[in-house]
């Protein structure tokens, strides 16, 4: 039985390897046919350090096992992508495209910086205070859950435009104005941005005094 353990906690050690599972497509990228369920001992330092793939076909579920960094982890996931439960500040790192759902709930985000920038169904960012949206998303298919006690409506509205292209505030800042909507509106604006070079040079615009 000691023996026993032993391997099974080598091979869980070690995760996918290179099998009938793995492949290499035809722009070079490593592809892992299936799914992968992440524990807490193929973490180290809150970081993913045995997930050589940029391609899973299935789901990749790293929840509940204590990351800090997304960094490491796939760059495409052709099913869902599950983080939450972690300890994450950032989605940096993470994947630019979940064609399934994508949940970081219950994390230690205020942003959605470096999210993915097409998610195929929800995305999920609930149980977190959220102070803005700023993010790389272009399109949820399923939309975004978010807490609804957060004002971050005219945000959301921004991202399912589909305007959300380049630097996020100056879209929005764009957005906003197209729209006639008070810039007061939106309260996680960058500090000094409305005063800033970058808000004064889009065309037809003053400066602001808020």
């Amino acid at each position: 039985m000691k023996l026993k353990r032993y391997i099974n906690f080598i091979n869980e050690m070690a995760g996918p390897r290179p099998s009938n599972k793995s492949h290499i497509d035809n722009q070079g990228r490593r592809v892992y046919d299936g799914s992968i369920k992440v524990v807490k001992r193929q973490v180290r330092d809150g970081k993913l350090f045995i997930y050589p793939y940029d391609i899973i076909t299935g789901d990749f579920d790293c929840s509940d096992s204590g990351l800090i960094s997304l960094e490491g982890g796939p760059t495409k996931v052709n099913g869902d992508f599950e983080c939450q439960r972690n300890n994450l500040t950032s989605l940096e790192g993470g994947p630019t495209e979940v064609n399934g759902y994508f949940n970081c709930s219950m994390n230690e985000l205020t942003s959605l910086k470096g999210s993915p920038t097409k998610v195929g169904k929800h995305f999920q960012c609930l149980y977190i205070t959220l102070t803005s949206l700023e993010s790389n998303l272009i399109k949820a298919g399923g939309g975004l859950m978010i807490d609804r006690s957060l004002d971050l409506k005219i945000e959301e509205n921004y991202i399912y435009s589909g305007n959300n292209i380049g630097d996020y505030w100056t879209g929005l800042l764009k957005y906003m104005l197209d729209r006639k909507i008070n810039l007061t509106e939106v309260k996680g604006w960058p500090e000094g941005f409305l005063n800033s070079n970058s808000f004064k040079s889009i065309k037809g615009v003053q400066k602001f005094d808020l």
